[in-house]
């Protein structure tokens, strides 16, 4: 579903990734979070035999993938939900977005990990209103899709062809083999190169490509308690309309 929204939780932590590692982690943000949400803690403990850890990384980055990547549809529907809509403003980061934590840990491994080479995802989507060529999308949440094209249950659907510049795989990362599946995050930006209807032998569908832009971050570093008044640079620029598109995992 496309929306246009200003609201997106889409903090990349510029400048102040030692202290919010401190917060989330030493200060206990972490397991505050986790203790008040029995969604979050059974992601969290869902994989807990990898012991790999990501490359300048923490054991806790791992957890945070996994956590996505296993997690029920509950939790990462609840996850995203308060990522699309938590980001108005400092107060209602603070106060209602109750993932702060593992938004972090999943934004540092995104750029932990960010690859040297652009690769091409693909994701299935119900009910989508088609953007219009040349617009400016973005995924309102992280969102998993697939690096393999022989994908099922096309018929009457939309699929999603995402050309990314910031994602990460995420068999190399968890201890899963042979999943061919990698993460999106809402910060990056797509141009819409393609619109059209596709009808193979199995399947009549629509089928929407899109391709990297830019990263964008409309706040920086809320995760600290005196952000309140930092303002992304990116404010200071006028940018198009952008259009946020609801994440969808799979």
């Amino acid at each position: 579903m496309l929306i246009q929204t200003q609201n997106v939780v889409d903090d990349m932590y510029k400048g102040c990734r030692e202290e919010a590692m401190e917060t989330v982690i030493q200060s206990g943000l972490l397991r505050r979070e986790l203790n008040k949400s029995m969604e979050f803690q059974k992601a969290w403990n869902a994989n807990t035999q990898c012991s790999f850890i990501i490359p300048g990384g923490v054991k806790e980055h791992t957890a945070a993938l996994s956590a996505y990547y296993s997690g029920d549809k509950k939790f990462t529907k609840e996850f995203n939900s308060q990522v699309e809509t938590m980001g108005e403003n400092f107060t209602t980061y603070k106060n209602n977005f109750h993932f702060k934590s593992l938004h972090f840990l999943l934004m540092d491994a995104l750029m932990l990990l960010k690859p040297r080479q652009c690769k091409t995802g693909y994701v299935i989507v119900d009910d989508l209103q088609i953007p219009k060529l040349g617009s400016a999308v973005r995924l309102a949440g992280f969102t998993i899709v697939d690096t393999d094209t022989d994908l099922t249950d096309l018929e009457g659907s939309t699929l999603l062809k995402i050309n990314s510049c910031y994602f990460i795989n995420l068999e190399e990362n968890i201890c899963k083999k042979n999943i061919g599946q990698m993460l999106l995050s809402p910060t990056e930006v797509f141009t819409v190169e393609d619109v059209g209807r596709k009808i193979t032998d199995d399947a009549d569908y629509e089928e929407v490509v899109l391709k990297h832009s830019s990263l964008t971050s409309r706040h920086n570093c809320y995760i600290i308690s005196r952000a309140e008044a930092v303002t992304s640079a990116h404010m200071l620029v006028p940018l198009i309309m952008v259009y946020s598109l609801f994440s969808v995992t799979l």
